[in-house]
């Protein structure tokens, strides 16, 4: 029998609620996976997804980096204005990126395909420099993460 308690109502609508909220954020991982899986392949395995030892170092959660140690791109999720964001700077700070700290700093997408969009857009760029950020040594990005290529949607 279901009861109609109001407490007992308030609390099982919280714990719907909040495996509503854990649903989303494994979609949104879920999401970011496979556009750090795209790059990958779309830059035929120079810009690799890596996990990093300390990511409060870092501004963002996800990062990406070329296999030869030279590139560095950022892939976030986070706030509650941008549920992704591409993010890239050139300047450096003892051989770190500087934190990006405003949403002028990043170009920001509100939906997957909008992600997956401009994604494109940056690889295709004529100067994709443009999106790169400082040079990390393969020692920094030690954590190494490889994609299944199972997991690319196409």
């Amino acid at each position: 029998m279901v009861s109609e308690d109001p407490i007992f109502n308030k609390l099982k609508n919280s714990l719907s609620k909040a495996r509503t909220t854990a649903s989303i954020k494994r979609g949104i991982d879920d999401s970011i996976d496979r556009v750090l899986g795209m790059i990958q392949v779309l830059t035929k395995n120079e810009i690799m997804p890596v996990k990093v030892s300390n990511p409060e170092e870092f501004s963002f959660e996800r990062v990406a980096y070329g296999i030869n140690g030279d590139t560095v791109v950022k892939l976030y999720h986070g706030d509650n204005n941008n549920i992704f964001a591409f993010a890239y700077t050139k300047n450096t700070e003892n051989g770190y990126p500087v934190l990006i700290e405003t949403k002028s700093d990043a170009i920001s997408c509100q939906d997957e395909s909008s992600l997956i969009e401009i994604t494109s857009d940056i690889l295709s760029s004529p100067d994709i420099s443009n999106w790169i950020i400082n040079s990390v040594t393969e020692d920094q990005a030690e954590n190494h993460r490889e994609i299944d290529t199972k997991d690319i949607p196409f």
